[in-house]
């Protein structure tokens, strides 16, 4: 089907782990969740691909069986209020890899995609975006393409809004 829409390929061109990994700094880390199923296929588990500029090649970690985020995940809105769970699911066996990091590019997978990790706290209290500088991404081939502003310099709020009013 690609080979038919040429367009699609100039568009959407394939990124290996070796075009992410000179896209980033040092201080950077890619992380791309993926669902991996064991050799039998009877074990479907969790996976965080973790890619730095300075590593020979990127790291597999298998963060559980998928049985246990889905139970974690069960309680959707209880899931912020049971952090301790979940940031052990998802940040404890990645933390370690996370000295000297700065800024995290995540791709997250599955039921993960559905949920803010960025924001669970760990074990200090903070949230994961208070202690880096988290973006989440479609694909951390993404990192690829065009830099992108990391502050903004200015900003307008506005509150008190009447909506309901008349123009007369």
């Amino acid at each position: 089907l690609y080979s038919q829409h040429k367009e699609f390929l100039d568009e959407f061109p394939g990124r290996t782990w070796k075009d992410i990994q000179s896209a980033l700094t040092k201080k950077d880390i890619a992380i791309e969740f993926v669902t991996c199923c064991s050799d039998a296929g009877a074990t479907v588990f969790t996976a965080a691909i973790l890619l730095r500029k300075d590593w020979d090649s990127p790291k597999i970690v298998n963060l559980g069986d998928a049985k246990q985020f889905n139970a974690v995940l069960k309680n959707t809105p209880r899931v912020y209020r049971d952090n301790d769970a979940l940031y052990a699911l998802v940040w404890d066996k990645i933390t370690p890899y996370l000295k000297g990091v700065n800024t995290i590019y995540l791709s997250p997978h599955g039921a993960l995609s559905q949920i803010n990790i960025e924001v669970l706290e760990n074990p200090k209290g903070k949230p994961m975006n208070q202690v880096y500088d988290v973006y989440r991404l479609s694909s951390t081939g993404n990192i690829c393409e065009s830099t992108h502003e990391r502050y903004l310099s200015d900003a307008t709020l506005y509150g008190g809004l009447y909506y309901d009013t008349s123009v007369e």
